[in-house]
């Protein structure tokens, strides 16, 4: 028994699992103003988060899959989805731009 209690006396301390928190850093008011600003992009499209629209940047080409077999209603919904736009389909339509200049509506179904 004298043993053990001499063994237990010589254990190793051990660190808790309590650790160390870092205080934050306080911010300027410029700063928080620049975060509250700050817009991330998606594809090379920014995103704006209080009017929920993207801003594409200058002479950006962006892709979307469609077919031959989808209606007009179907491609506004495909595009609006991509962009993340909130607005409802009947708000937009798309119309074919000639080489001459001339366009015309396409047929909404």
């Amino acid at each position: 028994m004298a043993e053990e209690d001499e063994a237990s006396s010589q254990l190793l301390r051990t660190k808790s699992d309590a650790g160390v928190l870092r205080r934050g850093t306080r911010r300027s008011p410029s700063d928080q103003r620049k975060l509250r600003r700050h817009r991330f992009s998606i594809n090379g499209h920014f995103y704006n988060h209080k009017t929920s629209v993207f801003t594409p940047a200058y002479g950006s080409v962006t892709n979307v899959r469609i077919n031959s077999c989808m209606t007009t209603p179907q491609v506004l919904r495909v595009l609006l989805n991509k962009f993340k736009i909130e607005n409802s389909p009947d708000d937009f339509a798309l119309y074919l731009v000639h080489t001459s200049g001339g366009e015309s509506l396409l047929y909404l179904v």
